[in-house]
């Protein structure tokens, strides 16, 4: 199974996130996003706008799938950056976790933002919204799968 194969690499990624060096602890965000749930307090600690932008970008991006309400309570705190790559990596990010109270409000204030690039995320993003909240009603209320 996959889990046997994950402890000697969560060793491996463990060691590279504790690194001196910025590029390790790139790879290592990396690497976490491709099982964030068993990372979410080392992606918890990089959702902070004080680290460099480029470990910040990794680490929005890593939990792009985590499916953490933990997560995306630090991600919707990045909202208020006044850079729109951040902007853009977190409103993606929380589009997909989907966990966020208000989120389609949130999406819709963006969809005016300065940023071009903001306003088509955020465009982009609540069409995503309401395809999944279609797509959910339509599995739990009436039991039709896509």
């Amino acid at each position: 199974s996959d889990l046997v194969f994950l402890f000697p690499v969560k060793d491996i990624i463990h060691d590279f996130f504790t690194s001196e060096y910025s590029s390790s602890r790139l790879a290592a965000l990396h690497a976490m996003g491709k099982f964030p749930q068993f990372w979410l307090e080392e992606l918890s600690n990089f959702l902070d706008e004080h680290l460099p932008k480029t470990l910040l970008l990794e680490a929005i991006s890593s939990s792009y799938s985590s499916n953490s309400i933990q997560l995306a309570k630090k991600i919707e705190n990045l909202l208020s950056s006044k850079d729109p790559e951040i902007l853009t990596y977190s409103l993606l990010t929380l589009t997909n976790i989907n966990k966020t109270k208000h989120l389609g409000e949130i999406l819709q204030k963006f969809t005016s933002s300065d940023h071009e690039q903001v306003r088509k995320t955020a465009r982009d993003s609540l069409l995503k919204l309401s395809k999944m909240n279609f797509t959910n009603f339509m599995e739990k209320e009436l039991g039709i799968e896509e």
